[in-house]
């Protein structure tokens, strides 16, 4: 059993009202079928009024913090050299296992030198302390089993 969509029947049904009333509206002759309507047509004009006391509460904690983050950087030009925000300078400073060279103001191009061509593979690395989830040589970590959980 099937049925088909009747949506098409509505319309063409609906379309066929319309049009009826339209001609049967349209052919009277009696004067007391003519109906006068007075109206008055008005627009409304949306009107915004700004609250600067908000305006201004705004403004001062976005300079609030603007001014919290100022003295992040207090102090740069004691570093000795010019710093990025390079992924690999970045993972050295925090310390990343495959990138630990000799020299700790390493710039990155002395930090790929001393990397070198190694292959670097996320994924599960068994240690003395359990297994986690951790960047590696290729030959020490493996891929997750379906399942496997892992704690921070």
């Amino acid at each position: 059993m099937s049925f088909r969509d009747p949506t098409d029947d509505i319309i063409a049904g609906i379309r066929e009202l319309f049009f009826g009333t339209a001609i049967a509206s349209a052919n009277t002759t009696r004067s007391t079928d003519v109906q006068r309507i007075t109206a008055q047509e008005s627009y409304e004009t949306p009107v915004y009024t700004s609250s600067y006391r908000f305006l201004a509460l705004a403004m001062l904690s976005s300079l609030l913090g603007w001014l919290a983050t100022l003295p992040l950087f207090m102090g740069w030009w004691h570093l000795g050299r010019a710093v990025s925000l390079s992924p690999i300078e970045t993972a050295k400073a925090f310390g990343a296992p495959g990138l630990s060279t000799k020299d700790l103001n390493a710039r990155v191009e002395d930090i790929l030198k001393d990397a070198g061509d190694r292959g670097v593979r996320y994924g599960v690395m068994t240690t003395t302390e359990g297994t986690r989830l951790t960047m590696g040589e290729p030959s020490l970590v493996r891929a997750p089993n379906a399942g496997e959980r892992f704690r921070g």
